[in-house]
């Protein structure tokens, strides 16, 4: 092959490729003498390596930002597992309170925040608290809420009101230190309430009184003038005494 520089003819003597390695691409390159001979033209062109360092660089940075991102999806995932299992044992609870006390209640029951804790031994819900204190126990024997008299005061706000019984005043003080109640001292009370069912008492001037579990139906406790109406299991005289015990003593220093 002739070409044609500067009216002089040129032979291209030998053009030589070879194919690019695992660790470079290396091309060899001859000229004519004549050609070598010009100033500033090489013969040979040697193979570059740089490029080389610069993808691996590329790659070291790569995988870094492959950590970050995967570090950074892990602990959104993280997030949102522990947001929705939050959240998830909010709705349950909810729902358990809608179901034994009635549509509506478990948003006024629980509100946004309360302390969900869960038993050691089984990992299931077992205590509702709100502002460290305590509003309900899950029971494991039927699934429902056994109320504190904190959990009664919330429930107190639902209107209209449920699950309350009034009684006479003579027998307040006994019904506030934990006495059962009896059908006799019962004046009113909530229509809809069933044996077994969680019941509040308050006196005349509607002060809750106790809290516990209904063994009449609110039909009978209002009809009937014998037997226990409902058995106390908190009264607002114990939980004073309890207040009062947990108080700090002044030592008179």
């Amino acid at each position: 092959m002739l070409l044609r520089l500067d009216c002089i003819d040129l032979t291209v003597v030998r053009v030589v490729t070879l194919e690019p390695s695992a660790e470079h691409f290396l091309q060899t390159v001859s000229l004519a003498p004549s050609i070598v001979a010009l100033r500033g033209f090489p013969s040979i062109f040697d193979p570059q390596t740089s490029h080389i360092k610069t993808r691996r660089q590329e790659l070291v940075n790569y995988e870094q930002v492959i950590k970050l991102v995967s570090a950074r999806i892990l602990f959104n995932s993280v997030c949102i597992y522990i947001r929705i299992m939050k959240d998830g044992s909010l709705y349950r609870i909810r729902s358990i309170a809608d179901y034994q006390f009635g549509r509506g209640v478990g948003k006024v029951l629980f509100p946004k925040g309360v302390d969900i804790r869960f038993s050691t031994r089984t990992q299931r819900i077992r205590w509702v608290l709100y502002n460290s204190k305590s509003l309900v126990t899950l029971r494991a024997t039927d699934g429902l809420f056994s109320l504190t008299l904190e959990g009664v005061r919330r429930l107190n706000r639902v209107r209209p009101r449920r699950y309350w019984i009034e009684v006479q005043d003579d027998v307040a003080q006994f019904i506030a230190s934990g006495r059962s109640l009896f059908a006799k001292h019962v004046v009113a009370c909530d229509s809809e309430i069933r044996p077994g069912d969680e019941v509040f008492v308050v006196d005349s001037l509607q002060n809750i009184l106790a809290v516990g579990k209904a063994v009449l139906t609110g039909e009978e406790m209002v009809e009937f003038s014998h037997g226990v109406a409902a058995r106390i299991r908190h009264g607002v005289s114990e939980e004073m005494k309890r207040v009062k015990s947990d108080a700090p003593k002044n030592d008179g220093g």
